[in-house]
């Protein structure tokens, strides 16, 4: 068997129902035919330990250079929208603070004059390094969606 055809992960999943010796890999001695899942996976890990797959990182550029292309362009425009977006705010907020304008409204948009404050902001981070335990103690989970970060060079 060619195992640079597959990336590990193609392979494993293409083989899941498989065991080892049925494509001539090594078997753990403490296999029970497929019947302790978390066996099997050893049995697995340990069969394909030193073999050398497709690289999943090209095989992922290959297939998606397009898309990735398509991003950088959407992600260079974006910014330059935003870049200019944001020197019209500030253009704005200067007009308004210039004529002591609030608020001001029409039919297609309103913009209102949102004063500068001072306000405070908790150093997690060095709490977490001063008081550890009390950091622990009262710390919860909390569960984020997957997702990338795509930055522009």
């Amino acid at each position: 068997m060619n195992f640079k055809e597959y990336t590990r992960n193609e392979f494993l999943e293409e083989h899941l129902e498989d065991c080892p010796e049925d494509v001539n890999l090594p078997m753990l001695p403490i296999c029970e035919n497929g019947d302790d899942e978390e066996q099997c996976k050893k049995c697995w890990e340990n069969a394909i330990k030193g073999i050398e797959f497709k690289n999943p990182v090209e095989v992922f550029a290959q297939n998606n250079i397009q898309l990735l292309d398509e991003l950088r362009i959407a992600e260079e425009q974006y910014k330059m929208l935003k870049e200019g977006r944001d020197s019209l705010k500030e253009q704005i907020l200067k007009q308004m603070e210039i004529y002591g304008v609030n608020k001001f409204e029409d039919d297609k948009f309103s913009v209102s004059y949102v004063k500068g404050s001072t306000g405070s902001t908790f150093d997690s981070a060095k709490f977490k390094k001063n008081y550890p335990d009390i950091f622990k103690e009262y710390s919860k989970p909390s569960v984020r969606a997957a997702s990338i970060r795509f930055k522009v060079k």
